[in-house]
This record gives structure tokens, C-alpha cells and sequence, in this order.
């Protein structure tokens, strides 16, 4: 837990995975933020010290960002293509009990891949990436403003 400001925490998973799932435990009465969320190739031991406030902030990231659009830091990750967006302020709209599933799905006809990122079932961001199977994820959720509590799920 980060705890200045409007920074919540920044939550990064323990194990490398290609998707994972989270549920919305509380919001708060902040008008605004929410969450950010997708991977890193940073595990736990490796981030920078001082922890960076912001999961756009990570050496290496892919990220569904606040604004709803996909942002790549990853040298990994080359043309990139968003397919769908929910657009502005997307996780503003989610409750406490939403499950969100944020996925790397291998796309067999194209040989790259996709992140995908569902909130209760509903696409709301799909974009194209060209990263090698052999690379190491780890879940990252940035929390911050109205979304004040969560948990990654077992998958």
C-alpha cells in the first residue's frame, strides 16, 4: 500500500502467469479512479526501489491504463493494435463483487497474441501484441482514488 494522495497501492502478483482474475472488494466515496490493470516482466523482487507510484511507471509493463486504452512499455511488445476500448474512465463504472479476468491469449492464425481485459464478462479492451511465449508475466492492478480494496482470484 502506497497510501499518498490519491495512490492506493500497487499490487504485483507473486507468480508468472498469462491471465488472472480480481475481484472488486470496496469503493470509496472519491469521485474519481479506480484501477489499472495488466502485467509486468518485473516480479516482486526485481521492482525499482523506491516502489514506483504508478503501474505506467514500471520498467516494463502492458496495461489497460484509467483511460481505458492499452499502454505498452515492454520491449516484447511491438505492434501493437487496439481492437476494442471501453473508452474513458471505464473502472469508474465498476461495484464492489465486479470480477475483472485480464488475459494473454495466444491467437494461433496470427502466431502473436491479444490482452484482453473483462469486467464481469464484458470485453473492455482487446489489442494485438507480438510477444514471445517464453516471456515471464506477473499480474500488476494499480488501485488508487474510489477503488480502495481487492483480490486476485485463483484461477
Amino acid at each position: 500500500r502506497l497510501g499518498r494522495g490519491f495512490q492506493g497501492a500497487l499490487l504485483v502478483g507473486g507468480r508468472s502467469v498469462r491471465a488472472f482474475r480480481l475481484r472488486i472488494l470496496e469503493t470509496g466515496g472519491l469521485w474519481s479512479g479506480a484501477l489499472e490493470v495488466g502485467f509486468t516482466a518485473c516480479n516482486a523482487s526485481t521492482l525499482p526501489q523506491p516502489v514506483p507510484e504508478d503501474v505506467l511507471a514500471l520498467p516494463q509493463h502492458l496495461v489497460m491504463d484509467s483511460t481505458g486504452l492499452f499502454t505498452a512499455n515492454y520491449s516484447g511488445a511491438k505492434d501493437s493494435e487496439e481492437i476494442v476500448s471501453s473508452g474513458h474512465n471505464w473502472s469508474q463504472q465498476l461495484r464492489s463483487g465486479d470480477v475483472l479476468r485480464v488475459a494473454i491469449e495466444t491467437i494461433a492464425s496470427y502466431g502473436g497474441a491479444m490482452f484482453v481485459v473483462e469486467a464481469n464478462e464484458e470485453v473492455k479492451v482487446k489489442a494485438t501484441i507480438d510477444l514471445a511465449q517464453d516471456v515471464f508475466l506477473y499480474p500488476v492492478v494499480n488501485i488508487y482514488g474510489k477503488t480502495t480494496s481487492v483480490e486476485l482470484l485463483d484461477d
